[in-house]
């Protein structure tokens, strides 16, 4: 079996004879399309050959790799505590991210960037170590998406654990978000207080938590300060100084790529446009 180092030892050598290939192309092109008598500019589609560039495309409907995906940066040395096999893999990528757009959050469209949403899910799980928990904080990674946290859960699994949490706890299923014993718990039950009672699909599941007497709204006072705040803002069309000021915080927030998805979906629900300044 030939082991990872010796598979990109492998690669980096074969690099020099797939680009001397890549660059015969175009003159193998010319002689057939210099062949051909027949064919006319008038009837004929436009060609795009490559110029001598080895990086230029040679069609226009290829797909678009992002720049971090092109540029990959294979020597990147992996600390010795990361033992997470999907934070081995993306985690050079990341870098390279960040380095390019300033964030590690990489966008689902991506493979990396579904390995980033896979991290989110071995977090709430508990599956990732404190010393790799640590380096993604201090990356500033991104580490939760309350909609994929619900929507991917066991909801009848997530419900035992909750009553066993409220047998403990005795606080009416007052679940901190960020609870560290069972984060993904915590995530959860916000996520399901968000979409409410009435919103809440199928139905059944809310009478399987109105039958454990479930607190449907959190009497815990630190609650989001971002909930808090949209709530004030999202039916407005004339906003008051304050609210000015924390709009084009968040946009800030946002033009650095460290805005969730699920908030820039609760910005796009404001009858003003957010992602402009706010005068």
């Amino acid at each position: 079996a030939t082991s990872p180092k010796d598979k990109k030892y492998l690669h980096s050598h074969r690099q020099p004879n797939q680009q001397k290939m890549r660059t015969a192309r175009p003159s193998l092109v010319l002689s057939l399309l210099a062949s051909i008598s027949t064919v006319t500019t008038a009837t004929s589609p436009a060609f795009v050959l490559p110029s001598s560039s080895l990086h230029s495309k040679t069609c226009t409907n290829q797909r678009s790799t992002p720049l971090y995906e092109q540029n990959k940066d294979t020597n990147v040395e992996i600390p010795s505590f990361i033992t997470n096999k999907v934070l081995q893999q993306v985690y050079p990528a990341m870098l390279q991210h960040q380095s390019l757009y300033g964030n590690v959050n990489i966008p689902l469209g991506t493979s990396e960037g579904k390995k980033c949403k896979t991290l989110r899910r071995l977090y709430a799980e508990n599956k990732l170590s404190e010393e790799e928990v640590e380096l993604l904080s201090g990356l500033d990674f991104r580490w939760s998406s309350l909609e994929d946290i619900y929507e991917e859960a066991d909801f009848d699994e997530l419900l035992g654990r909750l009553i066993e949490y409220e047998k403990e706890h005795k606080n009416n299923y007052q679940v901190p978000k960020k609870y560290p014993l069972d984060p993904e718990l915590g995530a959860w039950v916000t996520m399901i207080r968000r979409i409410g009672p009435d919103q809440i699909t199928p139905q059944s599941r809310r009478a399987k938590l109105d039958a454990v007497n479930f607190a449907w709204k959190s009497t815990r006072s630190c609650g989001s300060s971002f909930m808090s705040h949209f709530r004030q803002v999202k039916d407005k069309t004339e906003l008051s100084e304050e609210d000015k000021k924390w709009v084009n915080s968040i946009r800030v927030v946002y033009e650095k790529g460290n805005l969730s998805d699920a908030r820039v979906k609760y910005m796009d629900q404001l009858k003003i446009d957010w992602r402009t300044p706010v005068e």
